[in-house]
């Protein structure tokens, strides 16, 4: 009779533990069947265009404030002493989240340094503070301007490029190429 206790006892644990091994599977199996978790990052995107005052005089005014978009290289010719050009940069923040916005210029480094004493750069930041100041090979314009996203949402930066009224006669043969603006914007953190 003993033996037959034994044998019921052993069947008996063998029952308990195939049961609490199918329980702990069937569990482990609905854990892993649960549905994902999904987290979507926000999209950066800023769009830029530079445009021309056009401006026949060459005074930095036009009575009608008409631009023209410039999509190839501008090649600045035939200086005089106080002449005026003026742009402006239109900046939209295309992306889906906020962004800070940044714009800095580059000279080609081709460009003659001579020039960079007898032309000014001129622009309003804060819109309500006038900077002027040399152009130089690396400018940095602003940074840190918060944009919102979507399409309503563009900022404009207007500038001008001044020659100095002292120009003189040595300034001739001497060229300056702007190779690039650079518009970047970073992402928000958030707190």
């Amino acid at each position: 009779m003993k033996v037959k206790t034994v044998v019921r006892f052993v069947l008996f644990i063998l029952t308990l533990l195939s049961f609490i091994g199918s329980a702990v599977f069937a569990w482990s199996t609905y854990v892993k069947s649960t549905q994902p978790i999904m987290f979507y990052s926000g999209r950066l995107n800023v769009e830029a265009k530079l445009y021309q005052l056009i401006d026949a005089n060459y005074d930095g005014e036009d009575p009608n404030n008409e631009y023209i978009e410039i999509t190839e290289a501008y090649e600045f010719t035939k200086l005089v002493p106080g002449q005026v050009f003026s742009f402006k940069i239109e900046m939209t923040n295309a992306g889906t989240i906020p962004g800070y916005l940044k714009l800095e210029m580059a000279l080609n480094s081709l460009s003659n340094s001579d020039v960079f004493q007898h032309l000014l750069i001129e622009y309003n930041y804060p819109e309500e503070n006038l900077v002027s100041q040399n152009i130089d090979y690396n400018m940095l314009f602003f940074q840190n301007k918060y944009l919102n996203p979507g399409l309503a949402n563009t900022y404009t930066f207007y500038f001008n490029i001044k020659v100095k009224p002292e120009l003189g006669n040595n300034f001739k043969s001497l060229d300056l190429v702007i190779d690039k603006f650079i518009v970047t914007l970073d992402q928000v953190e958030t707190t």
